[in-house]
């Protein structure tokens, strides 16, 4: 299988329709975040999801590793309907116990198969103290109206401040900033929308508001962008918000056509060494017309692999060159099983499907990960009691543990076959002679022990032998006492 360039957008699914809005780009301790979010079904099925949720996450956090300061509540299981939407609207509560600085929210929900599905991030502050009292502060903070734009798409935004001083501020401008991949507040490339707004005085109390707007085109680099709401004082110096992050990506495949109908689903988020990951998904031809396809396939990548550059371990079979017609369905199961030689950590699946032309057609990824085998401690099997190495005795008995707590054991003597036995274990009517005891014990995950054992020798009976036992009159002496025997 063979791919390139940029991840294709595959139409249908749960989309945001209304992106994550944070009431306040600065927070302090005592203070509440609230945050609200549309989703929406553009699919032709039902869309089961087990959660959505809106996460915080403080400086140093990831969105996979927490720590999980997230709003609440979340959205419970439930069963979309195509066309549908909902709305889920959090708040958090923040004390002196939580980080100072730069945290960020985004919003996500998990399918039925349990893989999360993560949005782009807002930036939002952390401050030790209230917001000063005064000043020219965002009453309404920036909003974009979109998280992802297309070349020959337009991005609008729009952010309101408020002068909340008692004496008039002088402003020589305001506007939205953004900047591409690599880009810098100060160091640009300035590739803001338009317009901004002209010098003024803005008077105690009053508020202006900034809608502005940019068309991108083919030349606009893709990747991640973000932008910010600025205004520069009478003095020169330029007051910048928290930024928000938005993706710059390749445009949409036209309506109708070999669309996703059932999202690429995998049965694990985390295999092993000797796990088998299975991956099912499905196609609808959604247009009026045959579709000739060379393929379909579902691939996964190893950590630093890619779509077009592999290396291409992917998940067999696939499905062979065929005409689907008009509405028709294809469904692709298809697994891999995963050995040693296999590098840990994060991978990524995707499903794709190649065109008569040869252009290959890509899904989003589904994130999962190789994990190293967990380390096999067997257990360790410990004779307590056994009897002398030479005694006259025709019986014998054993007393054993292990360091495992519901360990099992097998018990052999001699050349006899080891058969399941319990501490002590006993034995009558010996012959004169070499014996060995072996006992093994089972741990609950099927993991034995090494082997524990005793040779003795049972010696016939008369011959000069002990038969009162050595006594002595104390334990204990000193010096001039007299110890008797």
């Amino acid at each position: 299988m063979d791919s390139r360039r940029g991840t294709a957008v595959v139409a249908g699914g749960l989309v945001i329709s209304s992106p994550l809005v944070l009431d306040k780009a600065i927070v302090a301790a005592g203070g509440r975040l609230n945050g609200t979010v549309t989703y929406r079904n553009t699919s032709a099925s039902p869309i089961a999801v087990q959660t959505i949720g809106i996460a915080a996450r403080p400086p140093g956090g990831t969105n996979a590793g927490g720590p999980y300061t997230n709003l609440g509540p979340s959205l419970p299981a439930q069963t979309i309907q195509p066309g549908a939407s909902v709305m889920l609207a959090a708040s958090r509560a923040f004390t002196s116990s939580d980080k100072l600085g730069s945290w960020y929210s985004y919003t996500t929900w998990q399918d039925a198969a349990g893989a999360w599905h993560d949005s782009s991030n807002i930036n939002f502050t952390v401050s030790g103290l209230p917001a000063p009292a005064g000043g020219l502060v965002p009453s309404s903070p920036l909003t974009l109206d979109k998280l992802t734009v297309a070349p020959g798409g337009v991005l609008h935004g729009t952010v309101t401040y408020q002068n909340t001083s008692a004496s008039p501020i002088a402003v020589q401008t305001v506007g939205i900033g953004m900047r591409p991949p690599g880009g810098s507040n100060a160091g640009g490339p300035y590739t803001n929308p338009t317009p901004s707004l002209t010098a003024q005085t803005i008077q105690p109390g009053a508020t202006v508001t900034l809608a502005a707007s940019r068309a991108f085109t083919s030349a606009d680099p893709l990747g991640s962008w973000y932008s910010y709401a600025t205004w520069q004082d009478a003095g020169g110096a330029w007051h910048d918000s928290p930024s928000i992050n938005f993706t710059v990506g390749v445009p949409p495949p036209p309506t109708g056509g070999l669309l996703i109908s059932s999202p690429l689903a995998l049965d694990h988020t985390t295999v092993t060494a000797g796990d088998t990951l299975n991956g099912t998904v499905t196609y609808q031809n959604t247009s009026t017309a045959p579709i000739a396809v060379q393929t379909i396939g579902i691939a996964a990548r190893p950590p630093g692999g890619t779509n077009a550059g592999g290396p291409y371990t992917n998940l067999t079979p696939s499905l062979p060159a065929q005409t689907i017609q008009p509405g028709a369905i294809v469904t692709l199961a298809a697994s891999r099983t995963f050995t040693s030689a296999d590098p840990l950590g994060s991978w990524y699946s995707y499903t794709t499907w190649q065109d008569a032309a040869g252009g290959w057609h890509d899904s989003t990824n589904l994130n999962f990960t190789v994990t190293a085998p967990p380390v096999v401690t067997p257990p360790v099997v410990t004779l307590t009691a056994s009897p002398p190495d030479s005694t006259t005795l025709t019986t014998a008995s054993f007393s054993f543990t292990s360091d495992k707590a519901g360990s099992t054991f097998l018990c052999s003597l001699d050349s006899g076959a080891a058969a399941s036995c319990t501490s002590p274990q006993g034995y009558s009517g010996l012959a004169v002679g070499s014996h060995t005891f072996t006992v093994t014990a089972a741990d609950q995950a099927g993991n034995v022990s090494a082997p524990a054992s005793c040779t003795w020798t049972i010696n016939s009976a008369g011959g000069l032998v002990i038969s009162s036992p050595l006594v002595i009159d104390k334990l204990s002496v000193m010096a001039g006492d007299t110890l008797n025997g």
